[in-house]
This record gives C-alpha cells, structure tokens and sequence, in this order.
C-alpha cells in the first residue's frame, strides 16, 4: 500500500479493523468502462469482510469479471470550522471476494448482517435462514488483502 503524505495522521491496522466494525455502511468501488462505486450494509467477521446482494444486477456482473475492490468507510467527519477543514476517521481496504457457497457460513452471515443493521427484529433468524436456501442471495465475502486508518483531529 501507498505511504500516505500525512505520517502522523496514520493509525494502526488494529485501529483500521475496529473502524470498519464500527460503521454502519462501506462503499466498495469496482472495476467497470468507468469506475462503479455504491454503499453496502456489511459486517466484519473473523477477519472478512461480509455483504449480501442479488444474484444479477451490475454488482454482481463487475464482482464476477473482476473481483478486485476497494473499500472506503468513514466512522467520523465533524467540521472544524475554526480550523477551516473536517475532523474525521477513515478507512481504505482492498480485497477480493469471494461468493460464499457454504449455506452455514451463508446463514451465519446474513444472521450477523441482520444482527448489526436491523438489532432486536424479531425476523432476524428466519430471514437469515430463509435467505441462506435461497440461490437468488449471494453472500460475499472478502477477506483483506490490505487496509489503513487514518484519523483528522482538530488544528493545532
């Protein structure tokens, strides 16, 4: 990965990680003609990251042609305004996904992604079960290949 021109505004991997649990959504930028970018609800598992999609769509087309990505979250952007500029935390990750055919692992993920994003339902399993035997859901999974942390406090 690129050394970034901000040395003290780096943060560990563990920090990075941490980040990416936090957020509530990631945007994974794909390759296509012109570059192809969209938010994705996600979980962060034993070290993957997991999202779920349709089985066709322009997703789903790019991810199988190329499953190279890049995955940008921001846990924090708060103005500074006596500062002129934002405070903020940020992550950047690359991988490559994976589609996950194991229909355990493929419940397992959308049980955590229903967990995190939709906390208390009372759907949440039988739709993670319901969804993991449908071939129409694809659960993907990436594990990272690389990610970095960075983190804006406020001006000196």
């Amino acid at each position: 990965m690129r050394e970034m021109r901000h040395a003290d505004r780096v943060r560990s991997k563990e920090w990075a990680l941490e980040k990416l649990a936090e957020t509530n959504m990631v945007f994974i930028a794909m390759n296509n003609e012109v570059p192809y970018c969209i938010p994705v609800s996600h979980i962060l598992w034993q070290g993957h990251l997991y999202f779920h999609a349709a089985a066709k769509g322009l997703k789903t087309e790019l991810l199988a042609k190329d499953p190279r990505v890049c995955i940008t979250a921001v846990s924090k952007a708060e103005p500074d305004i006596a500062g002129m500029t934002v405070q903020y935390q940020s992550v950047v990750a690359y991988g490559s996904v994976a589609i996950v055919t194991d229909v355990e692992e493929k419940i397992e993920a959308l049980r955590q992604i229903c967990n995190k994003h939709t906390p208390g339902n009372p759907e949440n399993e039988a739709c993670s079960v319901r969804g993991g035997q449908r071939a129409d859901v694809v659960v993907y999974r990436i594990p990272l290949e690389e990610i970095s942390g960075k983190e804006r406090g406020p001006k000196s």
